[in-house]
Parts: C-alpha cells; structure tokens; sequence
C-alpha cells in the first residue's frame, strides 16, 4: 500500500529550551486540572443536545443507516467497559502500594534518627501517600455507577401503553441520541481514569525518590544503631 495512505507516529518535541519549557508548564498546568477535578463536584449526566432533525421525504432511513447507527452506538458502550476495566486494574497497583509506603514510614520512624536526609524522605513519602489517595479517589469515580442512554421501553411503547409502528428513523435516532449522551459520559470517566493513571505513577516515582537516599542512610549507620 502507499504510504501517504499510512498514518505516521507523532514527531518529538523539539528539545530547545523554550520547547523544553513550554512542554513542563503544558504538563504541569493539566496535573493541577486533573486535580481540580478529582475533587470538584460535577452533575449526574451531561447536557442535553440538540434535538436530531426529522429526515425528509428525500432522504429515506434504511436498515443499513440503522445498522450503523447500531455500530456507534456499541463503540461507546465498548470504550466504558474498557475504561472501568483501566480503572480497575489500577486498584492492583494501588493495594500493592499502600502497604509499601505504610512499611517504609513505620521503618524510617523505628530507626529514631533525626537526619536531615530522613525527614525529607518521610516528606517524600507523605507526598506519595496523597498522590496514591487522590489517585484512588479518581478510580472510585471512574467505575462509580454512572448513568447510561440506552434504548428502554419508550422506544416501544406510547404513552398510552401501546405498541409503537417499528420505524428505521426512530430507531436510528434513538441511537444516535443515546451514542451522543454516553460518549460525552465516556469523555467524563476518561478524566477519572487518566487521573489515577498519572497520579498513581507519580506516587511510585516519589516512592523511588524516597527510597534512594533512605538506603544511603541507613547504609552509613553504625552497625547498633541499625
């Protein structure tokens, strides 16, 4: 095949110093609107948009219209899934974490010595907590029970309790519209889940950090003060 055809990977960022720069507050202005968000409020279900037109005479629905009204509509059910599965999964790091950082504090706070080293590194460590706690708090989000569009009884029934005459253009719309709906809800559990992604890998980053010098220390220490 041509490969003008052929998507390419994104190009690096240009590693200058304004590039460089840029890119650092770029990264550290979304942590903070990942943050914002994790603990911010937000409403049940999205906005409603706009209602679909009717088609006209000219432009008649057919099966195959409803087939792939269908298709996209399955799209937006299959990403949920797969980012509550995402959020999920990230509770396996997150209990293997917990008691790593609850053993390395009582550990540092056992051995009773007041270096300067030691204390940043509970500091460190502190700061591995909350990002692990905000972290979780971005997962119970993610796979916090949520509203979803779905075709129900309406889409069959009247008001009155009778059956609806079957209509391709109904059926499409009620597709399209309930697509709509549940993909901004997708965009709304991918924030959460892209928050406890992040934060939890910046947890263990700083859990690193804290780890290094701690080992130097107590590598330096007499052998009765171990």
């Amino acid at each position: 095949m041509n490969s003008q055809f052929i998507a390419k990977p994104p190009d690096p960022v240009k590693w200058d110093w304004d590039s460089i720069t840029k890119h650092l507050k770029l990264m550290f202005r979304r942590i903070a609107c990942i943050v914002w968000q994790i603990i911010v409020p937000f409403n049940p279900r999205p906005e409603d948009i706009t209602p679909l037109p009717d088609p006209d005479a000219t432009h008649e629905v057919s099966e195959s219209h409803v087939e792939q009204c269908q298709w996209i509509f399955d799209q937006a059910e299959e990403r949920r899934v797969h980012l509550e599965q995402k959020a999920q999964s990230t509770f396996g790091l997150m209990v293997f974490l917990v008691p790593l950082l609850a053993s390395l504090f009582v550990f540092i706070i056992s051995k009773g010595t007041t270096s300067s080293t030691l204390v940043f590194t509970l500091v460190l460590v502190g700061l591995s907590a909350v990002c692990l706690l905000l972290g979780f708090i971005s997962a119970i989000r993610a796979v916090g029970v949520k509203e979803n569009q779905t075709l129900f009884l309406d889409s069959v029934l009247t008001e009155d309790g009778q059956f609806r005459k079957y209509s391709e253009a109904f059926r499409a719309r009620g597709l399209l519209y309930c697509a709509s709906m549940n993909t901004a809800m997708n965009d709304h559990i991918a924030q959460f889940v892209k928050g406890a992604h992040i934060l939890t890998a910046i947890a263990v980053l700083v859990l690193l950090a804290a780890a290094i010098p701690t080992s130097l220390v107590f590598l330096r220490l007499p052998e009765n003060r171990r």
